[in-house]
């Protein structure tokens, strides 16, 4: 074929391309020809031709595949060709595929628009065949033709249909064209994302940003795919989701029920694992309710259910809608809208009252889910609510045969009415204990939680209903006995007399396994017990076994049951008296004061058992109940008038008791005391100080007992209670003591101790007796000892300064007499006063501290209480400005520091004494010096006799009542081994006070420190030795009373500064 006849041809089928159907051979030659003028032209035949008809091309497809690789134009052509013939037989064109590929790169961009129209028609059938050339295609999608971006997008599209995991490789090129100017080709991509999204949503995630551009697309398909792909990745990565919630959303106003149906799935996968983050879109996703659409009114249902466990207060203002679910065609959805309203009654169950009617009909659903939902939210109403559904109690009573879930819940619902409106259930108390012999164990274990609280009623009573309760104590299941045992509790309190012929199933029950059946049937025991013990004591051994149960209020009971019956039948409990000592130490107050009161009590009718447990009792003398300690003494007093010699072992124990605060507590201790005194008194006498203190302190009761106990030690221990004959002589006066007794008592002490009892006399305090005892005294035993040793050289009397009221600026200093690092003490004399004084303030070289101001305060006002003694130097005045400063009498004799030491016995023993009488006047006044150094001993010169010494610087003193906090300071070489010793718990007392004056003896005899012979070691006691020129005889007798001063060990000093004091004169 020539050129001319080519043209010819390609002319003819541009005008009427049928005609040239009949010339295709020839055209098909033309395709072969070498040269390019004949070839062009027969590619435009053929694509005129495939134009118009098709298929008459097809057999000629091989001749023109070679022509798409020729030069544009012919290219062009041919691959018009091969498009048209796609349009009609999609088979015919899928062989050539793999050459139409090259063209989708072609550098026309009519040739690349038409290859990708082939291969978009092509995949409309045969989707399956383009995949091999994914790339290629997606390589259009940056097309700068509109349209062929769009036909490789749709052939994407379909080939997503068929094989979605192949186009996952090319997602990054699709996301290019969701912004496409095209809505066809956003539409198409969205679909591809939509397709791939249902099998691989993870896949998609990444693109959600720009697919989310998408669901406000113009065209409705798009809108509706991009919406499902975000309903599909939810279920995936519901958290991807989560940024584009709003624009989700907002898809919920969309017309298209689709749309909103694959919103509301999405946002309801979101909700399951954040439904915090759906809660501020509540108000939309409440527009789709009462959606046309049954999946979207669930999904929408769910959402709620999902945020009322997050925020009951965003879902209760549309309780009112989500309550209109609750008739909802689909069971899914009302049984999500029952759990909606049940979570918002339990947190707000005022929004849901007034849907009350709906929400019980849900009772009667056939699904159980709904159903325990509809029980669970009217339990939840009624616990705050009670009076509102107290009008359905019939419909609930009804449901007590339900399954387990619902049947809990309505009994919950049915207790909490019980609890306020127990009238509206009282109709319907036949009924509910019909139920009690119901075959099924749930259905009675129901009924009786809620005659369990109807029996709290003062309205309501069980009492015709007793027998089916009892009845159901003996039931298979354990949590009807369990629940039966309970609700005798409540009858037990009230009507315990109808419970009598019951006792043996009740007590059958203290040995259930269950902890809470043993402690109720305990309970009722103990309940009936206490009117009607004879009838229990018949079940003590079952009472007994529960002793040691592992439940503290059963133990509680147990012991209460037995102590009633212990009361009335002894006999019955006696022989449990081995586990009802265990109780006596049991953790529990009431128990042990339970068990406290039957071992007082039986400590009467059988004193010889409780005997052997008073190891136990005794420690009940020291609990930390009043009335457990009361009991327990009370069992010692008992058991002490028939078996002495047994309470005599724990004397001890009950002497610790005589200075507990309650009253009847020391009065059975001291009438223990008393009788144990008479048959072993060698028991009570290391305790005669604390009953002697009774005699002051106490009622005529213990008084008269405790005078008894002491009396009874009289025969054998006279010098014992020498001491004390102040504080018998008191009971002169006292009521309900004979007066012939106490005098009886005086004369016997007298007869051997005569002079003894007239210093202890002489030493007793305010005693407005002593005069009357005294005479009483002399009549027995004849003339005081006479002290004369030291009265011949001891002056007649002593003189102190007269307090004056004074100003600083009228003292005159005249001398320094001494200065250390608390004060400079100067002699002083002023207008206001004859003799010279000492004024004494702080250094005033040095900063005035508070505590410096405190420290010369609390001298002065210690001064002011004590000075009027003849050994303690006189307070003349104090003041506060300029500065703390204080006034005192003048010591013209010095110190005892100054002094030539030892000196003679006489005169070492007249100061030692005098000292000590002056502790003694400061310890009555409640004071302690604590550091009676010789330098603080100071004298006035006498030309009568001796000097006289008195006690100065009251800086460390402390009151009794602080002397337990240590002293700052103290001097070590006087020091007691209690303000030595830094790890000593002992307190500052008056025995410190008695160890230093013990020193300053030892250093008037000695001329040494008792530290300066052993050192600081505070385990020894200094001792005087032959060498320090005692006169004979005396010796023993004063190192006795040193030794007896100075102990290391305070118990063994002298418990009072009087009895070393008293020990001095009595040399």
């Amino acid at each position: 074929m020539d050129r001319s006849t080519a043209e010819a041809m390609a002319a003819q089928a541009r005008d009427d391309p049928s005609l040239a159907v009949d010339q295709l051979e020839q055209a098909a030659a033309g395709l072969r020809a070498d040269d390019r003028d004949v070839r062009a032209p027969a590619a435009v035949t053929f694509a005129e031709v495939a134009k118009a008809d098709p298929s008459a091309v097809v057999p000629y497809l091989d001749a023109l595949c070679t022509r798409l690789d020729d030069d544009d134009p012919i290219r062009n052509r041919a691959m018009s060709a091969f498009a048209h013939v796609a349009e009609r037989d999609r088979s015919a064109v899928v062989p050539y595929v793999a050459s139409l590929e090259r063209r989708l790169d072609d550098e026309s961009a009519s040739t690349r628009n038409l290859a990708a129209y082939a291969f978009k028609e092509v995949s409309k059938e045969h989707a399956v065949e383009i995949a091999p050339y994914i790339e290629s295609l997606a390589a259009r999608l940056a097309d700068r033709n509109e349209s062929t971006r769009n036909f490789a997008a749709y052939a994407l599209s379909e080939l997503a249909e068929e094989r979605p995991e192949r186009t996952t490789p090319v997602l990054d090129d699709l996301a290019t064209v969701l912004d496409d100017s095209s809505a066809n080709t956003r539409n198409f991509a969205t679909a591809t994302f939509r397709t791939v999204s249902k099998d691989a949503p993870a896949d998609v995630a990444p693109y959600l940003d720009a697919i989310a551009e998408r669901l406000h697309d113009s065209n409705d398909s798009t809108r509706t795919l991009a919406t499902y792909v975000f309903a599909a990745v939810a279920t995936e990565r519901p958290e991807a989701v989560v940024e584009h919630l709003d624009r989700v959303v907002e898809r919920l106003h969309e017309s298209e029920s689709t749309t909103r149906n694959f919103a509301v799935h999405a946002i309801r996968r979101v909700a399951k694992d954040y439904g915090d983050q759906v809660v501020p879109h509540l108000d939309t996703v409440a527009l789709v309710l009462d959606d046309s659409h049954e999946e979207t009114r669930n999904a929408a249902v769910t959402i709620f259910e999902r945020a009322s466990e997050c925020d009951v207060s965003a879902v209760a203002p549309h309780v009112d809608a989500l309550a209109a679910r609750l008739h909802d065609s689909e069971t899914e959805t009302r049984s999500a809208a029952t759990n909606t309203l049940r979570g918002v009654a339990n947190e707000r169950p005022d929004a849901v009252v007034a849907h009350l009617d709906r929400l019980a009909e849900r009772l009667h659903e056939e699904n159980d889910a709904v159903r325990c939902a509809s029980a669970d939210g009217v339990r939840a109403i009624a616990a705050h609510r009670p009076d509102a559904v107290a009008p359905y109690t019939d419909l609930l009573s009804r449901r007590l045969d339900d399954d387990a879930d619902v049947r809990e819940a309505v009994a919950d619902a049915l207790n909490a009415v019980a609890a306020t409106h127990g009238e509206a259930l009282e109709p319907h108390l036949d009924e509910l204990a019909a139920h009690l012999t119901d075959g099924q164990a749930e259905t009675r274990e129901a009924t009786l939680r809620i005659l369990d609280r109807l029996a709290e009623s003062d309205d309501v009573t069980l009492r015709p209903h007793i027998e089916a309760i009892v009845g159901c104590l003996e039931h298979d299941a354990v949590d009807v006995r369990r629940s039966a045992t309970g609700v005798l509790v409540d009858v037990a309190e009230e009507t315990p007399q109808a419970l009598v012929a019951h006792l043996d199933p009740i007590t059958a029950r203290l040995g259930e396994p269950s902890r809470h059946m043993r402690n109720y049937a305990a309970y009722v025991t103990m309940y009936v017990a206490k009117g009607f013990a004879e009838d229990v004591a018949p079940y003590a051994d079952r009472l007994a076994d529960c002793l040691n149960d592992e439940s503290e209020n059963t133990r509680q009971f147990v012991v209460d049951a037995l102590q009633n019956v212990a009361i009335h039948h002894p006999d019955a409990v006696v022989e449990h008296l081995d586990a009802l000592a265990q109780r006596l130490s049991d953790s529990n107050e009431y128990t042990r004061n339970k068990a406290t009161a039957t071992f007082e009590t039986l400590a009467r009718s059988h004193p010889d058992a409780v005997c052997w447990h008073l190891n136990a009792l005794v420690e009940r003398l020291h609990d930390s109940a009043t009335p457990t300690r009361r009991r327990a003494a009370s069992a010692f007093a008992t058991l002490a008038e028939t078996r002495p010699a047994a309470v005599a072992e724990h004397t001890d124990a009950l002497a610790a008791c005589l200075d507990g605060p309650d009253d009847d507590t020391r009065e059975a201790v001291v009438a223990a005391l008393r009788e144990v005194a008479k048959a072993r008194p060698r028991a009570v006498l290391p305790h005669r100080r604390a009953l002697a203190e009774r005699l002051a302190t106490d009622g005529p009761s213990v008084r008269s007992n405790a005078f008894d106990a002491l009396a009874a030690l009289a025969d054998d221990n006279r010098d014992a209670l020498v001491p004390h004959a102040g504080a018998l002589a008191a009971c002169l006066e006292y009521d309900g003591i004979p007066e012939s007794a106490v005098r009886a008592l005086l004369e016997r002490l007298a007869e051997t101790h005569g002079d003894e009892v007239r210093r202890a006399l002489d030493s007793a305090d305010r005693n407005p007796c002593a005069e009357r005892a005294r005479r009483i005294v002399d009549a027995a035993a004849g003339p005081d000892a006479v002290w004369d040793v030291i009265a011949a050289t001891a002056p007649d009397d002593v003189v102190g300064v007269e307090c004056e009221s004074l100003a600083f600026d009228t003292l005159s200093k005249r001398e320094k007499l001494g200065e250390g690092g608390q004060a400079v003490v100067f002699r002083a004399s002023t207008p206001d006063v004859d003799e010279d004084v000492v004024l004494k303030h702080p250094p005033l070289t040095k900063t005035v501290t508070g505590r410096v101001i405190e420290r010369f305060e609390n001298e002065a006002s210690t001064l002011s209480e004590l000075d009027d003694h003849d050994h303690i130097v006189s307070l003349v005045d104090w003041g506060r400005t300029p500065h703390p400063w204080i006034s005192m009498e003048y010591m013209d004799g010095g110190s005892l520091a100054d002094r030539d030491i030892p000196l003679d016995v006489p005169e070492a023993v007249f100061v030692a004494a005098s000292v000590a009488d002056a502790v003694y006047h400061a310890h009555r006044h409640g004071v302690v010096h604590l550091d009676l150094k010789p330098q603080n001993v100071l004298f006035e010169a006498r030309s009568d006799g001796w000097d006289v010494p008195k006690i100065s610087d009251w800086g460390e003193s402390r009151t009794l009542i602080d002397a337990s906090e240590r002293a700052p300071g103290f001097t070590p070489l006087v020091a007691a081994p209690e303000q030595i010793d830094p790890d000593a718990s002992a307190p500052l007392d008056n025995r410190t006070d008695v160890y230093q004056v013990g020193a300053l003896l030892y250093y008037l005899l000695t001329g040494r420190q008792p530290s300066a012979d052993t050192g600081l070691d505070v385990s020894q006691t200094p001792s005087l030795t032959a060498d320090t020129g005692l006169r004979d005889g005396l010796h023993e007798e004063l190192d006795n009373v040193v030794q007896g001063a100075l102990a290391t060990d305070r118990d063994e000093r002298y418990e009072s500064i009087i009895y070393l004091r008293d020990a001095l004169r009595d040399l």
